[in-house]
């Protein structure tokens, strides 16, 4: 009896005659696997192109295939230094005109008579125009209160005690404030002197320190003698040296001396203040 050879149908390997299973791959195995064996076509490859060796080439099933050559690896080095170098260059322009886009300090001023025009570098002071030195606040004018002829009266019986026709604060030639104070004298009694309490007033609302004493109030006392219903003059100026300059003044009455010797001394919470501005 002949033996029969067996090879597996799906990857044609040779097998035992009693498989039922192709070892190799798996594939279940009929009965026209057997019988004998078909001879085998053996397929040779084809032979690689002319002026090219198998190590040059790239097997893909029966066919060679060209291997990648250096010279494309060195093209593709030189398109990527060719796009760093364009982006480099764009990088550049736009700097380039972000400086060119920035404002000059030059500005064009009023055409000059004739249609011409000139123009003035910022950075340079104008010789044109002089330049002009802060003053001080306190120094640009007299300081008054706003309301003339103001009465004080007593807060128990309502008696009138003086009258303030004004009040205001001026500046000698060192910048120094000076009081200058004209009230009647409605009392009915003789009146020698007032003490008044005077404080320079801040922009913040705040007392300022004398640069003198270190307090905030300087205490005046107005030393004129007036008979009931005199007055007193302009020429009479008390200077207040232990104050700073200010753009406001605070004046507060504090109590009235008679020339008997007696007074009347304000309460605290009721004595008349007067601002100077």
């Amino acid at each position: 009896m002949e033996d029969t050879i067996m090879f597996c149908k799906n990857c044609n390997t040779q097998l035992p005659d009693n498989a039922t299973f192709c070892k190799i791959c798996g594939a279940r195995l009929t009965q026209e696997s057997a019988g004998p064996a078909k001879p085998q076509t053996v397929i040779q490859p084809p032979e690689p192109p002319m002026g090219y060796t198998a190590s040059q080439m790239n097997r893909q099933g029966d066919y060679y295939t060209q291997q990648p050559q250096r010279a494309s690896t060195l093209k593709i080095v030189g398109l990527t230094l060719a796009a760093v170098v364009a982006v480099g260059g764009v990088f550049f322009a736009v700097s380039g005109s972000d400086a060119k886009d920035k404002p000059s300090t030059e500005v064009s001023e009023p055409a000059a008579p004739g249609g011409s025009s000139t123009k003035q570098d910022k950075t340079q002071p104008s010789q044109a125009q002089p330049q002009q030195t802060q003053q001080p606040a306190a120094a640009a004018g007299t300081l008054a209160i706003k309301e003339k002829n103001l009465k004080v009266s007593l807060k128990e019986t309502g008696q009138q005690l003086l009258k303030i026709a004004d009040a205001q604060i001026s500046f000698d030639a060192s910048g120094r404030p000076q009081l200058c104070f004209l009230y009647q004298n409605d009392t009915g009694k003789q009146v020698k002197s007032l003490d008044l309490l005077v404080r320079a007033v801040g922009p913040n609302g705040e007392f300022m320190k004398s640069p003198v004493t270190g307090d905030t109030v300087q205490a005046v006392e107005l030393n004129r003698v007036l008979a009931p219903g005199a007055a007193t003059s302009a020429s009479d100026v008390i200077p207040l040296t232990d104050l700073p300059q200010a753009g406001k003044y605070q004046v507060v009455i504090s109590c009235i001396n008679y020339a008997d010797s007696s007074y009347l001394m304000f309460d605290y919470d009721y004595r008349p203040t007067l601002v100077l501005e």
